[in-house]
Formats: structure tokens, C-alpha cells, sequence
């Protein structure tokens, strides 16, 4: 399972604090629309890689919202400006999982999410 557009570049994403950020989730298999069908996606952040406790997690449902028909493989992940608000400057780790069927698959990530500070504060 692969995806095919996300937080680009997919490696290193930039939010700015207190601000809202959108982005589009598309995940593929073997190049066809993965169906979402029934299925939950994670987006995770952490401070690093082996912290055990998230800095923010949205999931299908709760800042994830699939687009359109399911089956199409793509999502919206909205963050809130409250959601970016709690988070410090600096970076962080993130990924993106699906979860369908008692099975899990590593979509995106591990990757850098890097928190700035814009010039208007709130």
C-alpha cells in the first residue's frame, strides 16, 4: 500500500501555529484507489520517534473525513487552529496508518511535521 499525495512534501511538512491546516490524504495499492471503505485512518504526532505518548492524533471521524465515495482512497485531514495552538515550535514526528479489517498499514511516515510561528499571532 502506498499513498500518492499528502503533506508535500511528504517528508518534511511545515503548520503554522494557531493557524488551521488542510491537507488531502490519497491512498493507493498496486496504483488503484485503495477503498476506505469501513476503514479508519490515523494521523499521529509525536516529539520524537520513541516517545509513547502523542502530541496530537486525529483519526476517521475526528479531523479525518473521507472525500466523496470511499472507495476512492481519499481523505481530508483538517487541523484546527486549537489543535496547532497546544503544539510548541519546533519539530515533531508524524505518519499516517490504516486500519481496516483487524489489519494495519504504515502509509506515510515516519516523516517531520516542523510547527512555525506565523507573523499574526492570536
Amino acid at each position: 500500500m502506498t499513498t500518492t499525495s499528502f503533506l508535500a512534501p511528504v517528508n518534511s511538512t511545515d503548520v503554522y501555529r494557531g493557524m488551521t491546516s488542510k491537507f488531502r490524504i490519497t491512498v493507493t495499492q498496486a496504483g488503484a484507489a485503495y477503498d476506505l471503505t469501513g476503514a479508519t485512518l490515523y494521523f499521529t504526532v509525536k516529539s520524537d520517534i520513541a516517545s509513547t505518548s502523542n502530541k496530537l492524533q486525529k483519526k476517521t471521524g475526528d479531523g479525518i473525513t473521507t472525500v466523496g465515495d470511499a472507495r476512492n482512497g481519499q481523505a481530508d485531514l483538517l487541523l484546527s487552529a486549537s489543535d496547532t495552538q497546544t503544539l510548541d515550535c519546533g519539530s515533531y514526528e508524524y505518519d499516517v496508518v490504516v486500519e481496516k479489517a483487524g489489519e494495519r498499514f504504515l502509509v506515510i511516515g515516519p516523516a517531520t511535521l516542523a510547527v512555525k510561528q506565523s507573523v499574526t499571532r492570536f
